[in-house]
């Protein structure tokens, strides 16, 4: 008995590992929202990088601009997954300041998620650099540029085309953010009803749409976060303050998406004339269950339905029947019971 008592008393294997989950669980919902943030856009820039290196350090390339796109794309698909549940998964600044414009952001939250997000692509951009370090030496020989044949600044933040002016520039990150927030809050409006599971491979290939229409000017940063967080790392590791200086570039994808986000929220305008309408979507929509809740019928079909159960052609079974079942009739012509044809809404 005391050998049983002891076996009884003693740690089950793994209760340690569990006791210091339990210890790190954040309660704090802001600080769970904040990690979120900060994960999602690190997952962004940890593989975003790394499909650039792929595309800049090999020669031949494994990446063409085509590949650049599909891996940013699933980038961001995977790091708003990562975090939607939590946070809303914005993960870049201008999307956070499209929400917060729709009031659905305080400002207060705003700025928080803005910081955890540049710390977020910060990281990203340090961990995807300690992976890709030794062929960045073998391709640049230890000297880190940010212009020329040998320049490795591109994998990490955007710089303009030698075609590309200030002006041209802010004109393209705020028509390409423009276009993004604005797809964006048409994904995410309730209004349309897509899936929650669907939304962040929606967004992804949002913003693979983006990258293949205005990759060329700029490669496409549209994120604040994006774009300074990486930027400030490499001006650490020591690529030098050109990556600030040239050509006076790097506030330009930083007020740029911000502007975009703004018309594209004025574009979609949740209570404008392209938001889906209200009382379309509840007449499509609603639905009253009858009885038991495998089957749902919509109330235009139920009260059709109804008029066809008091006809005295309907077999009084049925009616009895469908008192006691549930049935899915908006897209029914017939009656499950009797075979009787029905004449239905087709809402």
């Amino acid at each position: 008995m005391e050998h049983r008592s002891g076996l009884e008393n003693r740690a089950a294997p793994g209760a340690g590992m569990e006791k210091m989950r339990t210890k790190m669980h954040i309660k704090n919902e802001l600080g769970r929202a904040l990690l979120a943030e900060f994960m999602g856009t690190m997952l962004l820039l940890l593989i975003g990088n790394c499909v650039v290196a792929q595309s800049i350090l090999p020669r031949p390339k494994l990446n063409e601009m085509i590949g650049v796109n599909v891996g940013f794309a699933l980038a961001i698909a995977f790091g708003v997954a990562v975090s939607y549940r939590i946070s809303g998964g914005h993960i870049n600044p201008a999307v956070s300041l499209m929400f917060m414009t729709f009031r659905q952001l305080s400002p207060a939250r705003f700025i928080l998620y803005m910081l955890a997000q540049i710390a977020g692509a910060f990281v990203g951009a340090a961990v995807s650099y300690a992976l890709y370090h030794e062929a960045i030496n073998q391709f640049d020989g230890g000297i880190r540029a940010v212009v020329g044949p040998k320049s490795t600044a591109g994998i990490f933040a955007s710089y303009p085309a030698n075609h590309l002016g200030l002006f041209g520039g802010l004109l393209d990150q705020i028509i390409a953010t423009a276009v993004f927030c604005f797809l964006i809050a048409h994904i995410t409006d309730k209004r349309n009803a897509y899936p929650h599971w669907l939304q962040p491979l929606l967004i992804g290939l949002s913003f693979f749409a983006v990258g293949t229409a205005f990759a060329y000017n700029c490669g496409y940063p549209c994120n604040p976060a994006r774009d300074f967080g990486p930027r400030l790392f490499t001006w650490i590791i020591g690529y030098g303050f050109d990556v600030f200086s040239h050509r006076s570039w790097w506030w330009v994808p930083i007020i740029g998406p911000m502007i975009g986000a703004l018309l594209g929220t004025q574009a979609f305008d949740r209570k404008g004339p392209l938001r889906a309408s209200g009382r379309l979507n509840q007449k499509n929509r609603r639905r009253t269950v009858v009885g038991g809740s495998r089957y749902r019928i919509s109330l235009p079909v139920l009260q059709l339905l109804n008029d066809s159960l008091n006809n005295e052609d309907h077999n009084s079974r049925c009616s009895l029947s469908l008192q006691n079942t549930s049935l899915l009739l908006s897209n029914a012509s017939v009656c499950p019971f009797c075979n009787k044809h029905l004449l239905l809404s087709p809402f």
